[in-house]
């Protein structure tokens, strides 16, 4: 009451609360259902010991993931090796879950080759997000990390689809419209063009987890089939398990992916890959740039260019200004831009998508000119 009342007050000790051990593991059951869930579909089992190769490095920066990646390797019948695993708070490198900070003697990179893994995760340290590199010990990134997963649940979905039809039943038709995938605006396309094999819709939102969460359920309320949500950063949202991004969604969908086609990462890679602009392959390569600003507000004119000089191409105002095209200026082909101020930083964000790095850099040079940036 006294705090409701902006008051402060004292409390007895006699009157204070207690700390009580608790039996339930959080982790481990978090682990086990995470495993399982990864296992099916409804009943279309996808055991993780379908893989040919069940050896996975993973990198947890020594941080809240170690213990985590040795339960879910445990309950999956994996075998781990594990990089930066003794749950200590130190850093073994910059934690952020890039290619050069993966790279290296010892590095994720290196381990997984020298380990002859099937895969390599890398966490950052409150393990939310995940970063994949290949058999090969190439770091394939974070983009991709929301492709496969939602590639995983999509095959899955069908292969329950296609069990019933088999069994001459037929779906319940309980959701309104087609499967949805819900994504910030700041991510790749490359989920569109997978959206777009399985007969799914993608909805974009305002950058932020939150803003991904809250469009997933909403329309999950008004009675859509939203089967996950995310962002480019590798945060994967699978509803099944949490309204969260979780690393251990994503590891159990890549792997469980990897168990329904029997393909490596690398193959996989290359099948995304190949979708890209409407299946002229080659993927996309995405170019990232800040500017400074004084203030958020100070970004709004900049916005407001940048939505001026495209308003003949698809423009999204949800946040900052995104716009998309069919046939991209500098190159062709299908790319997007999106501009916005930061939500933590007093910068600007310009990030642009294209066939190539020289066309999206000339797609960010464009823009950047326009707002004197």
């Amino acid at each position: 009451e006294a705090f409701q009342e902006g008051r402060s007050a004292r409390v007895a000790p006699t009157h204070s609360g207690r700390l009580a051990p608790c039996a339930f593991d959080a982790v481990a059951a978090h682990a086990d259902s995470v495993v399982s869930a990864g296992m099916g579909w409804n009943g279309v089992s996808v055991p993780l010991k379908q893989l040919g190769n069940r050896r996975i490095v993973t990198d947890s920066v020594n941080a809240s993931g170690a213990r985590a990646c040795r339960l879910f390797a445990q309950f999956g019948g994996l075998e781990l090796v594990q990089v930066g695993g003794d749950e200590s708070g130190r850093f073994q490198h910059t934690p952020e879950p890039t290619a050069a900070n993966l790279s290296g003697e010892g590095g994720l990179c290196d381990v997984v080759v020298g380990s002859k893994a099937a895969v390599g995760f890398a966490q950052d340290p409150d393990a939310d997000r995940l970063a994949i590199v290949d058999e090969m010990g190439r770091y394939i990134g974070e983009e991709y990390t929301l492709v496969l997963a939602a590639w995983s649940l999509m095959l899955k979905r069908a292969a329950f689809s296609a069990e019933l039809a088999a069994e001459g039943e037929v779906e319940d038709e309980e959701f309104e419209g087609p499967p949805t995938i819900c994504v910030n605006l700041s991510t790749s396309r490359m989920i569109d063009d997978l959206a777009a094999e399985f007969g799914a819709e993608v909805v974009r939102t305002a950058v932020g987890e939150a803003n991904v969460v809250e469009a997933m359920k909403r329309l999950t309320a008004e009675g859509r089939e939203v089967v996950m949500g995310g962002e480019g950063n590798g945060g994967v949202i699978w509803p099944w398990i949490c309204y969260v991004r979780d690393s251990l969604s994503g590891m159990a969908l890549v792997l469980s992916l990897m168990a329904q086609t029997g393909k490596t990462v690398s193959e996989l890679v290359a099948e995304i890959d190949a979708l890209a602009s409407g299946g002229k392959g080659g993927g996309y390569a995405i170019v990232k740039r800040k500017v400074d600003i004084p203030s958020k507000d100070a970004a709004a004119p900049a916005v407001e260019v940048v939505a001026k000089a495209y308003a003949d191409q698809r423009i999204d105002r949800q946040d900052g200004v995104r716009v998309d095209w069919d046939d991209a200026p500098h190159g062709g082909g299908a790319a997007w831009l999106h501009v916005r101020a930061s939500n933590t930083e007093p910068i600007m964000r310009l990030i642009a998508e294209a066939g190539s790095a020289a066309q999206a850099e000339a797609i960010l040079d464009a823009a950047a000119g326009g707002i004197g940036g």
